[in-house]
C-alpha cells in the first residue's frame, strides 16, 4: 500500500509544470520557465488592385482603351480592395509615354488621378496599392490616343440690312443746282460717319453726273426733264447703315427766249429794219 502511494506521487510531479532548479552548495537561483511555442502567423493576402477611367476613353471592342488627343483622361483606383480588410494607399505614374509627349499626372498619390493626352502614341499607367503591412500590388493599364480632333475652319458673313427712306418728290427745273448735304448727321454712339451718293436714275439720254468730291456733299445738275434719283448712304465705323433715296423731277425748261426788235429810220429816210434773237 505505502508503495502505490509513493508510485501516485511520483507521477503527480511528472505532470506538473516543469520549473529547474539549479542549487550550489546549498544556495537557490531564480526559476527559468521552459519556452512555449509561438502561435502561427496570420497570413496577409496582397490587395486586388482595379483602374477604371472617365468618358474620355473608350473601350474598344478588342478591348483595347483609346482616347482622342487633347482630351484629359481621369484615373480612379475606385473598385480595388484588400483581402484581409486592410486599408489601402495608392501611388500613381506614368511608367511610359510617348517620346515627344510632356504629359505629367496631376496626382501621384490619392484614389483619383489625371493627365491630358498632348500628342499621339500610346500611355501606360500604373497604379500600385499597399495595405502597409507588406502587401503591394502593381497594375499596369494602356491607353493608346490614335485619334484627332478635327482642325475647324469657320468663315463668318455678317450682312446687315439697313433702313431705306424714299423722300417725296422735289420739282426743279433743268439745270438747276441740287446740293446734297449730308455734314449735319449724326450717330447715336458717337461712331464717325461716311457719305455714299449714287445717281441710280436719269432720264434717257441724260450725262448728268454727281460731284462727290467734298466730303458728305454731293451736287447734281439735272440736264434733261424727267426723274433723278440720288441714293445717300451714311455708313458707321461699325458698318451700320442707313439710306435715304432723294427723288428730284425736272418738269420744267427755262424759257427759250424770242427777243424782237423793230428800227425805225431817221427822218428822211424810207428804211425799216425788224430782227429777231431767240
Amino acid at each position: 500500500m505505502k508503495q502505490r502511494t509513493l508510485r501516485a506521487t511520483y507521477l503527480a510531479v511528472l505532470m506538473a509544470p516543469i520549473v529547474l532548479v539549479a542549487g550550489c552548495g546549498g544556495g537557490s537561483a531564480p526559476a527559468t520557465a521552459v519556452p512555449t511555442t509561438p502561435p502561427a502567423a496570420t497570413t496577409n493576402d496582397p490587395p486586388a488592385v482595379a483602374m477604371s477611367f472617365g468618358s474620355g476613353v473608350t473601350a474598344q471592342n478588342d478591348g483595347q482603351l483609346v482616347a482622342t488627343q487633347g482630351s484629359t483622361i481621369q484615373v480612379s483606383s475606385a473598385g480595388s480592395a484588400d483581402p484581409n480588410g486592410d486599408a489601402l494607399t495608392f501611388e500613381w505614374a506614368l511608367a511610359a509615354k510617348p517620346t515627344t509627349s510632356a504629359a505629367a499626372l496631376s496626382a501621384s498619390a490619392g484614389p483619383t488621378s489625371s493627365f491630358t493626352a498632348d500628342v499621339m502614341g500610346d500611355y501606360v499607367i500604373s497604379l500600385k496599392a499597399n495595405d502597409g503591412r507588406g502587401g503591394i500590388t502593381d497594375r499596369k493599364t494602356t491607353v493608346t490616343v490614335n485619334n484627332q480632333p478635327p482642325q475647324a475652319t469657320l468663315v463668318v458673313t455678317v450682312n446687315y440690312t439697313g433702313t431705306s427712306t424714299t423722300k417725296p418728290d422735289q420739282s426743279v427745273a433743268v439745270g438747276s443746282a441740287i446740293v446734297l448735304n449730308g455734314t449735319g448727321s449724326v450717330d447715336p454712339n458717337g461712331d464717325a460717319l461716311t457719305a455714299t451718293w449714287n445717281l441710280v436714275e436719269a432720264p434717257v439720254g441724260s450725262t448728268a453726273t454727281l460731284d462727290t468730291n467734298t466730303p458728305m456733299v454731293a451736287r447734281l445738275v439735272p440736264d434733261r426733264l424727267g426723274s433723278f434719283k440720288v441714293r445717300a448712304r451714311l455708313t458707321d465705323s461699325k458698318g451700320a447703315w442707313t439710306d435715304t433715296v432723294f427723288v428730284f423731277v425736272a418738269n420744267n425748261s427755262p424759257p427759250n427766249p424770242v427777243m424782237t426788235s423793230t428800227v425805225t429810220p431817221a427822218a428822211g429816210t424810207t428804211t425799216s429794219l425788224t430782227t429777231s434773237v431767240g
